[in-house]
């Protein structure tokens, strides 16, 4: 009895359910072209499943770009302090340095001895130990900085003690060294017609552990004549 009171009070009245209102604003199926909207559909979904790809690709090359400017700074950070440590190794002073006590007198003559004292000084108030010892060598070159070793008949082109220990001593106060070679070519057989002399630091434990740079010395356009001007013999080789 209840229900059929219900009943007959919504037809009678104006009020329209929600349900069948909702009913009413759904599209007909009559009509339709299925293959059409079956397209459309895959047409939407697969927009849509790209731009999510494109969204994604983006997001992660966003996260990436903070780490690639780090390494690309770090790069140039260490190319930096690279350029800064070169020019640093070439301007900065070796701790010490050799330096004649004298100059060589030139010419010199072919196969005649001569004499020369080498001194080592330090820079900048460093002070190289007393008990230590500095194993140096006489070397020669051309005018185009070519080490020569032999002379035109295949025999060594210096000759002496080449090879030296710089001891400390007291009399001086410092590290001395002494020299006394020949050398056995003319200069004029060499570009430029002069040679180069070269005194360096060739052996030192001490060196090897500090890192200590001895800088050399350089004594450039030697003249060599096959004869003195105060000799009138040819001297031997």
């Amino acid at each position: 009895m209840y229900k059929k009171s219900l009943i007959n009070m919504i037809l009678n009245s104006n009020i329209v359910p929600v349900a069948i209102l909702n009913q009413k604003r759904l599209p007909s199926p009559k009509n339709l072209d299925f293959d059409l909207e079956l397209s459309l559909f895959t047409k939407n979904n697969t927009s849509f499943l790209k731009n999510i790809q494109n969204q994604h690709i983006q997001k992660g090359n966003d996260q990436d770009q903070p780490q690639r400017k780090k390494h690309e700074n770090k790069q140039r950070l260490d190319e930096t302090i690279t350029k800064i440590l070169a020019i640093q190794s070439n301007t900065i002073n070796p701790e010490l340095k050799l330096v004649l006590n004298a100059g060589i007198e030139t010419p010199l003559c072919k196969g005649k001895y001569f004499s020369f004292k080498v001194l080592l000084k330090g820079n900048n108030d460093i002070v190289f130990p007393t008990h230590e010892v500095i194993e140096l060598e006489v070397l020669a070159f051309s005018n185009d900085n070519l080490l020569i070793t032999k002379n035109m008949k295949g025999k060594e082109i210096l000759r002496g003690n080449t090879i030296q220990n710089m001891h400390f001593f007291r009399l001086e106060n410092m590290h001395v060294a002494y020299f006394r070679v020949q050398l056995t070519e003319v200069s004029s057989h060499y570009v430029g017609k002069t040679l180069t002399l070269k005194i360096k630091a060739r052996k030192s434990e001490f060196l090897r552990s500090t890192g200590w740079k001895v800088q050399s010395i350089v004594v450039p356009d030697l003249v060599v004549k096959a004869k003195n001007r105060f000799y009138k013999s040819k001297f031997a080789e």
